[in-house]
């Protein structure tokens, strides 16, 4: 286990990363119990479907309440893959594997846990109305809280502005775009160099700075 800031992260080595298993779903649940044992829980925060493995069980086991947080849907999850079909060389693994893969496992892995959540908690008005459409047991148990920001730490610096332009040699007055975020196909990074390159013609010389790591 790892301790930062009274935050313990326990990581489950036997489990395959980035993506859900059996591993997962089984390790989880049998760490969440022994930790359990250890000091009792007051409520699960579930990260998506991440809960799965114990919503499977919480349903015949009177067991701490779980909060799901959700930022989308199985069907949300289909449109962000097709947008980044681009070439028939693209479209074969939408096909044979995503399209598969969401219909057969992940709208049951929602399914199990929104039914089993005590409340369920979505970034957007629209991520909620989208869960209430796809999934009607989500229905009364919706709240919506937006994803925030610190603004002791994001706030208007004059002083750190002009640090940070002469760093990159940007003018004072020079127009500046950021683009921050993961740089893959999926963010759309490739609409928004083609968009700058576009307004190039009213921002003079302006400037697009990229922020951000990926397959780009």
């Amino acid at each position: 286990a790892e301790e930062k800031e009274g935050v313990q992260t326990h990581y489950l080595r036997e489990s395959p990363t980035a993506r859900y298993s059996r591993q997962w779903w089984r390790g989880s649940v049998a760490r969440f119990l022994e930790l359990a044992k250890q000091s009792p829980f007051d409520v699960v925060l579930s990260q998506s479907i991440a809960a799965y493995g114990y919503c499977r069980q919480a349903r015949t086991a009177r067991r701490p309440p779980v909060v799901a947080f959700m930022h989308g849907t199985p069907r949300g999850e289909l449109k962000s893959a097709w947008n980044q079909v681009t070439t028939l060389r693209e479209a074969a693994p939408f096909f044979l594997k995503t399209l598969p893969e969401v219909f057969l496992r992940f709208v049951h892995w929602f399914r199990v846990t929104l039914a089993a959540a005590e409340r369920i908690v979505t970034v957007s008005p629209q991520v909620a109305e989208d869960l209430e459409r796809e999934f009607p047991s989500a229905a009364g148990k919706l709240s919506t809280v937006l994803i925030w920001i610190d603004t002791g730490l994001f706030r208007p610096d004059d002083a750190r502005r002009m640090a940070t332009r002469e760093r990159f040699g940007i003018g004072a007055e020079e127009k500046l775009v950021l683009m921050a975020g993961r740089l893959d196909k999926q963010k759309g990074m490739d609409d928004g160099l083609r968009a700058f390159a576009r307004a190039r013609s009213t921002l003079g010389r302006g400037r697009l700075m990229v922020v951000g790591d990926g397959p780009f």
